[in-house]
């Protein structure tokens, strides 16, 4: 018997989310002119990043954002690969975001 779980936004997140894309609508942002590395959330815990990235990439799958998750707990290699797709929109905790800007910079293109 498979146990069905329910996942749910808290109130924060989904504000977070909304507070980005309502910025981005209202200046038509990515709309207009798509752009990597347009916004970056940092979150004091990974548990919290992870549900902040989801809600980016539930509200913005109509307008095709893209996201990276940077926690730890996850391949470093993993997370640069994310990281050179381009995404719009970095979610992630201060001390893993501190990891890539120092590891993988030219990746980036933030010399």
């Amino acid at each position: 018997m498979k146990m069905a779980r329910a996942v749910r936004a808290t109130p924060c997140s989904v504000a977070m989310a909304c507070e980005a894309r309502t910025h981005t609508a209202a200046r038509q942002g990515l709309l207009d002119t798509p752009q990597a590395l347009f916004a970056l959330v940092l979150s004091p815990t990974r548990e919290l990043a992870i549900q902040i990235a989801e809600q980016f990439e539930a509200l913005g799958a109509g307008v095709g954002v893209r996201t990276a998750r940077l926690v730890g707990g996850i391949d470093m290699m993993a997370q640069a690969i994310a990281l050179g797709r381009r995404p719009h929109v970095l979610v992630g905790t201060p001390g893993r975001v501190v990891d890539h800007l120092s590891n993988t910079k030219a990746r980036l293109g933030l010399y």
